[in-house]
């Protein structure tokens, strides 16, 4: 058994190696990147094989972390973008996993892995498919190409692999602690990028690889959140320092979120911590009092520093001062405010609009941007049913709520047995609530990703609870008939 594991390891290391070598030959890289590659492949391997948990959420950090968008698909370019090195590396961890499955030398089984789950895997297969559909009769081409690669090849492996990859509690736990460490990392941009916008490693860029001063951080506080809510509410990161990481992490998190300076992120944590905080379930697990007071202390004086950077910055004033009469004229019953809320605003009427003139299939996939601006661009009316109302109509819209039915009973069985697991509960819901005011499909990966963790637990849970059955009481029946045949005799 062990031998069939490292023969297995050795081989697909030495595989991954020789296509490294052959890519970067082609590429004209310089060789000593390639050796140094080459030479760290059995090591990345090895960590595949024994934390592969922990490859998962890298793809949906990665775009935040990195320092320069991506430059196009060329092979020198490429090969050096970090949101390939993670597509690379997940697809990797899920192939070797896979491999060892099929050879026997590792449990449980595939058949094992999706059992009791059929229902959330086939209603997201079938959302899939109507997404696929939409793109033959779509208005657009580079988008929606763009947006259909991106949907099947990112968002349908971070739902898949969690399944594969997420076996026990410990699987788990280190998946916590990545997403734990990639949050922490991607605060620190933020602030970094408040401290000194001119800092190369922490500034925002546009799509054409131009700096920009906006200093709102939508993605990375969409992640910040996610993570420290995870914080708040996961048991599985109680270990081994567990009174030092909360205390530390949780006012550095709450800090990154408020420096974002997305309303979006920062009234969707609050709405379902809010929420949460008054469930007795949910209550029950929250951090201690004490690392929750820090938390308050810290977004106090975060948002007092971040007002005099605001001070200081033309740009960040600016944009506070719009971003604060917009929500005064929210707040007052305007109908029509006068920044990016009003904008969205907009945006949903003409989607009920779009969906109106074509009610069943949609406009195809990517024909928002057909329909509002009359161009193939990259655009969506930052809510994720009207995305799919404009685009694949009702058929879409069906299938999305066919898939989040299957979603709610995966949540059942974690709401029920899993004390453990229940963090996802919350995770899931700030998740959804961003889907609802900003992103497209292939923006809001994260989403995506914790349905999959979900089922996951709730495969867990389900395949825990079956094997701590105890077995049919055959004994008692046998006897009530003994008995009865005695009495008859």
């Amino acid at each position: 058994m062990e031998s069939c594991k490292n023969f297995v390891l050795w081989t697909s290391a030495a595989i991954a190696g020789a296509i490294v070598l052959a890519i970067g030959a082609s590429a004209h890289i310089e060789p000593f990147w390639i050796l140094a590659s080459a030479a760290g492949i059995p090591g990345i391997v090895l960590a595949m094989r024994r934390v592969p948990a922990a490859f998962i959420p890298v793809l949906i950090f990665v775009s935040a972390l990195k320092t320069r968008p991506s430059a196009g698909f060329t092979p020198g370019s490429v090969l050096t973008d970090p949101t390939f090195i993670a597509i690379v590396l997940l697809y990797g961890t899920v192939f070797l996993n896979i491999l060892l499955v099929l050879s026997g030398s590792h449990e449980p089984s595939m058949r094992e892995r999706f059992a009791g789950q059929a229902r959330p895997v086939a209603a997201f297969c079938l959302f899939m498919a109507v997404v696929t559909f939409s793109f033959l009769y779509s208005p657009v081409h580079l988008y929606a190409l763009e947006k259909l690669t991106k949907f099947a090849a990112i968002s349908g492996v971070l739902f898949v692999a969690p399944l594969l990859l997420l076996r026990d509690k410990r699987d788990f736990r280190h998946f916590a602690w990545a997403t734990l460490v990639l949050g922490l990392l991607t605060g620190a941009k933020v602030l970094l990028g408040i401290a000194r916008p001119t800092l190369e490693v922490a500034a925002k860029y546009t799509a054409q690889g131009v700096a920009e001063q906006d200093v709102t951080r939508i993605g990375p506080g969409q992640l910040i959140g996610m993570t420290l809510l995870l914080l708040i509410f996961c048991h599985l990161l109680n270990w081994p320092f567990h009174r030092l990481v909360p205390t530390i992490s949780a006012p550095f998190l709450v800090t990154a979120l408020v420096a974002s300076t997305s309303r979006g992120p920062l009234l969707s944590f609050a709405l379902v911590l809010g929420i949460s905080a008054s469930i007795p379930k949910l209550r029950a697990n929250l951090m201690s009092s004490k690392v929750m007071a820090f938390g308050i202390v810290a977004l106090t004086l975060a948002t007092l520093a971040l007002a005099l950077v605001w001070i200081e910055g033309t740009a960040a004033r600016t944009k506070f001062e719009t971003k604060k009469q917009e929500l005064v004229q929210i707040l007052t019953g305007s109908s029509a405010p006068s920044y990016t809320a009003g904008k969205r605003i907009e945006f949903y009427k003409h989607a009920l609009i779009a969906i109106s003139e074509k009610p069943w299939v949609g406009w195809g996939l990517g024909g928002w941007s057909f329909y509002y601006n009359h161009q193939d661009s990259r655009t969506y009316p930052h809510n994720i049913f009207m995305e799919v109302g404009t685009e694949q109509g009702m058929l879409g819209l069906a299938a999305l709520f066919l898939f989040l039915a299957a979603m709610v009973l995966s949540l059942r069985t974690i709401w029920k047995d899993g004390r453990d697991f229940i963090f996802l509960i919350p995770i899931l819901a700030f998740s959804f609530c961003v889907t609802l005011l900003s992103g497209d499909l292939d923006y809001n990966r994260a989403l995506w990703m914790w349905c999959g963790v979900a089922i996951a637990a709730s495969r867990v849970l389900k395949t825990r609870w079956n094997r701590e059955l105890p077995p049919p009481p055959r004994f008692v029946r046998d006897s009530s008939l003994i008995t009865r045949s005695n009495r008859a005799f």
